[in-house]
């Protein structure tokens, strides 16, 4: 309104285009300075410019330089909010991709995914985050954190149900480690190479898969499964019924031994539940044996029974995550979900498109072989014995109907071409006990030392 009012006050001169250049309050009223500029003068007779002309002519006030100012400091703050904007909504799908179900990070539209389980139990087993990675979602939202892992826990899933994970992140891996076993820890990564004369103990860049460093192990020790108690790491040997107890911070130092005995005198898979305070080991069987984890003396052991009631044979490498044990099978692409308590298994995940059988067998690569929790506890380290590469995957509960029946289809022939080998490496059955399983994984063993 102001500037049509200065505006008729400069008709009955030689003037027009006026603009205020600032308001002041007063008291009682606002007082207004103005620029008064010339812009042509007015001939007798003629008639004032209309608006329209003078908001397009070369003078318009809105090219006035106080009007520019004020134009600046709006762009700026509505680029200041804009920024801010973004900023939040990337830090909040960073933190948790579940709440946004419009596609990012790919299992986002899972609830039952958990970005950030700090609030665990087995936290106590695989130590405090560092840094901003001990911060995170669950820490301020421990009510929805608690609903999605329950509901996780609460989900069944088959092998017929085909890919229910996502490869978040490749990394490299030594295609000459016969991995049997991994743990993280602390921001750090170790695995357990296995072998006579090529077992070590050797860390790993967490962020690449790299060999940082290694520590030999004697000739005559295999090495096995690997988990992480109070300060040190401990390690099974396969058939020597001795493990190995190591310094976290100095590996080379000379560890510490125990004996330990099993229902075949075996090593194999090995893990802790820090919730308990104790050790849970495979060796092979159908069995985990719990252990004191001070004493290390077996204080039970359960048997455990796949989702088609038949005893799990085979179980191999461990990982303890969300009160559950996860295992690998020996010659199956497959990790089962164990109630540790029951031996009921809850869950089977499928793996076989994770690294095609065939594609591994063309890079001489061997079995499915290794679980360990990560930074992040929605997402787990998972690799095999000779493998190239090692992932990062996320457990996701949304699968395409053809990747379900793919499962379906490569199951059976995988089983069938496993049975078929193991059979007829020791002419045997693939119904008979431990006397051939420990023939088969010799047979096996030797098979992979051929292939170094």
């Amino acid at each position: 309104p102001y500037y049509c009012t200065t505006l008729e006050k400069c008709k009955s001169q030689d003037t027009v285009a006026v603009h205020h250049r600032f308001s002041t309050p007063t008291a009682n009223s606002y007082t207004m300075d103005v620029d008064v500029e010339m812009v042509g003068s007015k001939q007798h007779g003629d008639q004032a410019a209309p608006a329209e002309e003078l908001r397009s002519s070369s003078s318009d006030i809105m090219d006035h330089p106080s009007v520019r100012r004020q134009n600046v400091c709006f762009s700026i703050a509505l680029f200041s909010c804009v920024a801010f904007f973004a900023v939040y909504v990337v830090g909040r799908i960073y933190l948790d991709p579940s709440e946004f179900p419009f596609g990012f990070g790919g299992g986002g539209m899972d609830e039952t995914i958990d970005t950030n389980d700090h609030i665990s139990k087995t936290s106590g087993a695989v130590g405090k985050n560092k840094g901003s990675r001990d911060k995170g979602w669950s820490k301020t939202h421990p009510d929805l954190h608690q609903k999605k892992v329950q509901k996780w826990l609460d989900a069944n899933v088959t092998l017929d149900d085909g890919v229910k994970y996502e490869i978040v992140k490749t990394l490299e891996h030594d295609k000459k480690a016969f991995t049997e076993g991994l743990c993280y820890v602390n921001g750090r990564l170790f695995e357990s190479v296995g072998l006579n004369g090529k077992s070590d103990l050797r860390e790993l860049d967490p962020d690449t898969g790299k060999k940082l460093h290694s520590h030999t192990m004697a000739h005559q020790y295999f090495g096995e499964g690997l988990t992480y108690v109070d300060g040190k790491l401990v390690q099974l040997t396969w058939q020597s019924k001795t493990g190995f107890k190591y310094d976290v911070d100095n590996i080379d130092a000379k560890p510490t031994t125990f004996p330990f005995s099993t229902t075949k005198n075996e090593g194999w898979g090995l893990t802790y539940d820090a919730s308990k305070h104790v050790l849970i080991e495979s060796d092979g069987s159908a069995f985990l044996h719990f252990w004191d984890a001070s004493t290390m003396q077996q204080v039970r052991k359960v048997k455990v029974f796949r989702q088609d009631g038949n005893p799990a044979k085979n179980i191999n490498e461990l990982e303890f995550w969300r009160g559950k044990v996860l295992a690998n099978i020996w010659f199956k692409d497959v990790i089962i979900v164990i109630d540790p308590e029951t031996g009921y298994v809850e869950k089977e995940y499928n793996f076989e498109q994770l690294w095609e059988k065939r594609e591994r067998h063309q890079a001489g690569a061997d079995v499915l072989n290794g679980i360990s929790v990560s930074h992040d506890p929605d997402l787990l380290y998972i690799t095999g014995k000779l493998w190239d590469r090692m992932y990062l995957v996320r457990y996701v509960s949304l699968v395409s109907s053809a990747a379900i029946s793919y499962g379906k289809v490569t199951l059976g022939a995988q089983q069938s071409r496993a049975n078929s080998f193991i059979a007829g490496c020791c002419h045997k059955k693939p119904d008979d006990e431990d006397l051939f399983l420990t023939q088969a994984k010799k047979v096996h063993i030797e098979k992979s030392k051929d292939s170094l």
